[in-house]
């Protein structure tokens, strides 16, 4: 199993390179982690690269990919990995110079590396033991800390036209955990792939699972021999990886790969991790806690939920050790409060106790976090997991929840967007299977915008911004002013509104508490002379911006390709990462003696599944004006021709809808053109009589004077 190192979640989940060739062992938590797994060690992963290795550009074509995974009776693997490649370039020979082989000392034996290159001119030339260096590996995240190793070499002679052969050998010592395990074995990388061969083994009658993802492909051969069982794959060549979409549901695959899984049930996998984790479970200062914050928060289930979850975030912060099998074993809860961090398992399990003690009902549940492909519920086995979150099934006055103590700003309704829709293994007796999580739908996310613009006699207007959210935008909104001192924000709010509204600076900026999860959260900027609405002895005018409403739909779905491109087609379905309605609200007030020349409409657009309106309301005779744009993607999955229907009607819209100019006219100018010129100079020294202190007044009033 390997469990890999993560950050707390705050932000997307971006898909890394494929492990090598053991993944990093944490069993931890969060946005910004990579994906784990024991995947082959495919060309981008066990060779030295300075970076991803994409298309064949790279100067690179691997040979043949020969992988053997070998388990014993314990279920342990041997694997051995043979590589044979050939680089073409001069800049391939410098990006793939040197070779990589990692490991767990606590759980594996060092691997064996050995290198070959074969040069243009006929001649071998052997890489030397007493070159290959021991190294500590970096997790590359300074909040998690780890012990495994690293062999690193560099090549020997290498030249273009040169081919290398590659081998590495990698042996558990014992397996994660006695349940048994999954792997991934990838068929291609993004590398030219001429031959991939897998050979799987196990003692015959082990519970051994295999199937084929991504792909077509039937074993070679599926023998049993000397009581062994022995499989067969073959497959290729492959010219490059194109199963990968932005957007891919959990359920797709993004490449052709094997699943091993040598467990028997989920049950058992279960079953292992909670005996090895039950002596962790002990905290004697757990009801001592609960009550301190009962006497705060109260005895309402949500609330006490909500409560310690916020104890929880003021008290740890994250960061992970992970140091022999404390990469998937949490420490004790007073081990984590005394150190003031922990990682997600370690919060999970503190946060576990203190609802135990207060009668609430709380398990561990295993998870694979993130926008890449989900663990099969059909293959059980516990390496491909890397978070953990708390479980609270539905009781009196709540109903179930799926806490994650990592992150920040969470809500306790909902787990963040990296854990919805994903499958969990709770850790509880009797779970026969996985658990789907809830995924939020468009009405649970909304983003909603009041911009209250009241115009002024002269220069531009008074602006009142109120942004309101809900589920995955109240978080992202809450993590925005949180994270970031008071100066800071002001900077960045003041930056803001000097964009979008031409403001000479912010007058107001007031907020909800965003560490308290009791109430909603809002958002008010307060600013004056905003020149975006401006007035002049004429008019005044402003043009409405829709950006809000479409901005979090993403760059993807915002920009379709020409019509007739290649690029138009799908072949996947999409799953959006924030399924959302978004809501923008203008309130309009002219300034005195000026009424509303335009004459809006409402309308509505059906965009695939998506759906686009705006509705007008004139009110106070023409001297007030409402409009209200929405927009809601309507599902959170759609099918490849859905999203063509909506890039099409995205074209239609932006031609057809353009951004509203809304106009108001002086009364006087209205009557004059009518022919009323005494009842227009009546307004015009109303005008002057009630406001004097207006400049623009005077001036109206001399000019039709003249």
């Amino acid at each position: 199993m390997a469990f890999r190192p993560c950050g707390p979640f705050v932000g997307l989940l971006r898909l890394a390179p494929p492990a090598t060739l053991a993944a990093l062992a944490c069993l931890s938590a969060a946005p910004g982690c990579t994906h784990g797994g024991a995947r082959s060690p495919a060309l981008s992963t066990a060779l030295d690269a300075k970076g991803r290795a994409t298309k064949s550009s790279t100067g690179m074509v691997l040979l043949v990919q020969d992988l053997v995974y070998s388990f014993d009776a314990r279920g342990a693997l041997k694997q051995v990995t043979t590589l044979r490649y050939l680089l073409k370039t001069a800049a391939a020979v410098r990006r793939f110079d040197g070779v990589n082989a990692t490991w767990a000392p606590w759980r594996e034996r060092r691997p064996l590396l050995a290198a070959t290159v074969l040069t243009p001119d006929g001649k071998t030339h052997e890489l030397d033991p007493a070159t290959i260096a021991v190294q500590p590996v970096t997790s590359g995240q300074a909040r998690v800390l780890t012990d495994r190793r690293r062999l690193h070499a560099k090549l020997p002679a290498l030249v273009p036209g040169a081919v290398v052969t590659l081998r590495i050998v990698t042996q558990e010592k014992a397996p994660l955990v006695a349940a048994g395990s999954v792997h991934h074995i990838s068929l291609a990388s993004t590398l030219p792939t001429l031959r991939s061969r897998v050979t799987i083994s196990s003692p015959a009658g082990s519970p051994l699972r295999v199937a084929t993802r991504g792909i077509r492909l039937k074993p070679r051969s599926d023998s049993t021999r000397g009581g062994r069982r022995r499989i067969v794959y073959e497959a290729g060549p492959f010219k490059k990886n194109t199963l990968w979409e932005p957007l891919l549901p959990g359920n797709i695959p993004r490449e052709p790969y094997i699943l091993v899984s040598t467990a028997r049930s989920w049950a058992d996998v279960a079953d292992a991790y909670r005996k090895r984790i039950e002596g962790q479970l002990q905290n004697p200062s757990a009801a001592l806690v609960v009550a301190e914050v009962r006497r705060r928060a109260g005895s309402a289930p949500m609330a006490l939920v909500a409560g310690l979850v916020k104890r929880l975030r003021d008290k740890l912060r994250y960061t992970s050790l992970a140091f022999g099998d404390r990469a998937i074993i949490p420490v004790r809860p007073d081990v984590s409060m005394s150190r003031g961090y922990g990682d997600c398992k370690d919060m999970s399990t503190v946060l576990l106790t203190w609802l135990r003690a207060a009668g609430i009902p709380a398990h561990l549940a295993l998870l694979r976090a993130g926008s890449g492909e989900d663990v099969s519920p059909h293959h059980p086995g516990m390496n491909l997991f890397n978070h953990v979150m708390v479980y609270v099934p539905a009781g009196k006055g709540h109903p179930a929840l799926w806490l994650d103590p990592t992150s920040k700003y969470g809500l306790p309704r909902w787990p963040p967007w990296a854990a919805q829709g994903r499958w969990a293994l709770v850790i509880r007796p009797g779970v026969s299977g996985l658990t789907r999580i809830p995924a939020s739908t468009p009405q649970d996310n909304l983003y909603k915008e009041v911009r209250k613009v009241v115009f002024q006699p002269t220069r531009g207007a008074t602006v009142a911004e109120t942004s309101i959210t809900t589920g995955m935008h109240e978080v992202y909104l809450r993590r925005m002013v949180g994270e970031v001192t008071a100066s800071r924000l002001r900077k960045n709010m003041t930056g803001y509104v000097k964009k979008v509204y031409a403001a000479s600076g912010l007058t107001a900026l007031r907020h909800t508490d965003p560490r308290d999860f009791t109430r909603p959260f809002r958002l008010h900027l307060k600013m004056e002379k905003a020149d975006a609405f401006w007035t002049s002895d004429l008019v005044a005018k402003g043009k409405l911006s829709t950006h809000p409403v479409w901005r979090h739909a993403g760059r993807y779905a915002l920009s379709p390709p020409p019509p007739g491109s290649k690029r138009f087609k799908r072949r996947h379905p999409l799953r959006w990462t924030l399924p959302y309605r978004a809501e923008l609200v203008y309130d309009l007030t002219a300034p005195r003696g000026y009424t509303l020349r335009s004459r809006l409409t409402s309308g509505r657009r059906r965009m695939g599944p998506a759906t686009y309106s705006w509705t007008m309301r004139e009110k106070d005779g023409g001297k007030r004006v409402v409009i209200t744009y929405r927009f809601t993607l309507g599902k959170r999955v759609w099918q490849p021709r859905e999203l063509l229907a909506f890039w099409r009607a995205l074209r239609r819209v932006r031609q057809e809808v353009p951004d509203t100019e809304v106009v108001f006219t002086h009364r006087g100018e209205v009557l004059k053109k009518q022919g009323h010129i005494r009842q227009a100079l009546d307004l015009y020294r109303a005008l002057v009589k009630d406001h004097g202190d207006v400049p623009s007044y005077h001036r109206q009033l001399a000019n039709n004077l003249s």
